[in-house]
């Protein structure tokens, strides 16, 4: 007897909020493992090299096998680079100066910056009055969101834009994020499920690695087994699995549904800094947030979205 729809559904559902239960904690665990004194640099990388054993155990264990052809590699490269090693430095190095809720707010304006980028270099791609209206609404939210930091470093004695800065990481990172987005849509040929993800992270291991033994080592302090614990999830679970549940969520229904996973990850984010951490959200960072998912929501309408062959850099 066949199932019924419903059930399917519901499945389907089950494995988008399985996706953003995986990503939506990564910017706490961050956080904490900054607290544990872990410094930002080993953390990405750790949790690169860590996710990339995973992958490609992975990849293995479902009979796939690494291409040897050095054109895949090199049109992979700039994923690597730019949509893993330089917005996970990014968003780990902001996370030193502000909130971990901060983050996962500027995180959801990557769809934004991919149609913004897009309409630059994609023929096929330009802005429409719609679009335009969703563009206003998230750089409207971005302002909202950064506002109360500007307030702060206009009023410090010490003159410290330490948090500003550490926002404009956030959203350097997700400028790279929509940049490698648009850069899949127009360059990547089709691969297998799991395979440009890995391929990703392989390429940004080899980066990071070098660039963190000069930045991080040798460590100057212990971090805390919490850091280790917190740099553990954030490889294993922020990263692979993570991956994993997308990619089931693609193969079950379609980029378009698995894109609302974008419209997950900031509250997840904010909630979990509140509860966990005690961070204080004002309401300039709630209606900021607030325009920035109507916005994306706003682009993102009536609009088939085209499946890369990597992710979609959605999350921290």
């Amino acid at each position: 007897m066949p199932q019924p729809r419903y059930s399917a559904r519901a499945q389907d559902f089950g494995w988008l909020f399985l996706t953003a239960a995986c990503w939506g904690p990564s910017f706490l665990f961050i956080k904490v493992a900054i607290n544990g004194g872990m410094p930002p640099a080993s953390i990405a990388t750790i949790r690169v090299l860590l996710g990339t054993v995973a992958m490609v155990a992975v990849l293995y264990a479902r009979g796939q096998r690494l291409p040897r052809d050095r054109e895949t590699w090199l049109v992979m490269a700039p994923m690597g680079v730019f949509a893993t090693a330089v917005p996970f430095l990014l968003f780990t190095w902001g996370e030193v100066h502000a909130d971990s809720g901060l983050a996962s707010i500027l995180n959801g304006t990557t769809p934004i910056f991919t149609v913004l980028i897009a309409h630059l270099f994609l023929a096929d791609e330009q802005l429409s009055a719609r679009k335009g209206l969703g563009l206003f609404l998230g750089f409207l939210g971005i302002a909202l969101t950064f506002s109360p930091k500007i307030g702060d470093a206009f009023a410090a004695v010490d003159g410290s834009t330490a948090p500003l800065w550490g926002l404009a990481a956030f959203l350097t990172a997700a400028a790279c994020y929509g940049g490698s987005t648009v850069y899949a849509r127009r360059r990547l040929m089709r691969l297998p499920p799991l395979m440009a993800p890995t391929l990703q992270l392989i390429i940004a291991s080899a980066v990071m690695l070098p660039v963190t033994w000069w930045w991080d080592w040798p460590l100057t302090a212990a971090p805390t087994p919490t850091a280790w614990a917190s740099v553990a999830f954030l490889a294993f679970v922020g990263t692979a699995a993570a991956y994993v549940a997308f990619y089931t969520v693609i193969a079950r229904t379609s980029a378009t549904f698995a894109s609302l996973v974008t419209y997950l990850l900031p509250p997840v984010g904010i909630a979990l800094g509140v509860l966990v951490l005690g961070e204080v959200v004002g309401w300039e960072e709630i209606v900021g947030c607030t325009l920035i998912i109507t916005g994306v929501a706003v682009v993102s309408s009536r609009r088939a979205v085209e499946v890369p062959a990597a992710d979609d850099g959605s999350e921290g």
